[in-house]
C-alpha cells in the first residue's frame, strides 16, 4: 500500500517498505528513499483511461512506471479482432507515456499543478504490438523544462523489447 505524500502529517511509505512521517512543509528526511503516492493522486484519470498502474521509482530526471493490459480491455473487441488482434491502439501507448510523464512532472517540478495537458507529439516511433496480458514498463525521462511546460523523452518496453518512443511536450496550471 502507498500513501500520499502531498499532505502534512500523512505517513509515506519509501521503496523499502519502511513507514516515516512527514514533517510540517509536507517532506519526508532526506536520509529515507522518495515515498511514491498513489497514481490516482498525481493525475486524473480514472478507468478505462488510467494507463499507469503504479509508478516503481522516480528521480528528479525521470520516472519508471507500470501497465499491465487486462485480459479483456475496453478496446479489444474493436481494434483489429480475430484472427489478426487484438492489438493496443498506438493513440493508447501514446497517452500512457504521456500519463507516466504527468505522473513525474506532479511528483517533482509541479507539485502544486492542477491541471496538465498533452500539448506535443514529436518522433513517435512504434515496435512491437500490445495485445492484452502484457505487462508494459514506462519510462519518462524529462530532458528540459521551464515553468510549466516541460519536454518529455518517452519510451514503452514490453521485458526489454522496446515497444514505442516518443518526445512529448506537458503543459501543467496551477490554476
Amino acid at each position: 500500500m502507498y500513501y500520499n505524500i502531498f499532505s502534512e502529517g500523512t505517513p509515506a511509505m519509501s521503496l523499502n517498505g519502511a513507514l516515516h512521517q512527514l514533517d510540517s512543509h509536507g517532506k519526508y528526511p532526506e536520509e529515507y528513499p522518495r515515498a511514491i503516492p498513489p497514481v490516482t493522486s498525481l493525475i486524473p484519470h480514472r478507468g478505462p483511461m488510467l494507463l499507469v498502474d503504479m509508478v516503481v521509482e522516480f528521480s528528479d530526471m525521470n520516472l519508471i512506471a507500470t501497465h499491465k493490459v487486462s485480459k479483456e480491455p475496453f478496446w479489444a473487441t474493436g481494434h483489429f479482432p480475430a484472427p489478426i488482434g487484438p492489438i493496443m491502439p498506438g493513440v493508447l501507448i501514446v497517452e500512457a507515456m504521456a500519463q507516466a510523464a504527468g505522473c513525474h512532472a506532479k511528483l517533482t517540478c509541479c507539485r502544486n499543478a492542477k491541471k496538465g495537458f498533452l500539448v506535443g507529439i514529436d518522433g513517435t516511433r512504434f515496435y512491437a504490438t500490445v495485445v492484452p496480458r502484457d505487462i508494459l514498463e514506462l519510462a519518462a525521462l524529462r530532458v528540459r523544462g521551464r515553468g510549466g511546460y516541460h519536454v518529455y523523452e518517452t519510451t514503452v518496453k514490453r521485458g526489454r523489447e522496446l515497444v514505442a518512443k516518443a518526445v512529448l511536450q506537458i503543459q501543467t496550471s496551477s490554476e
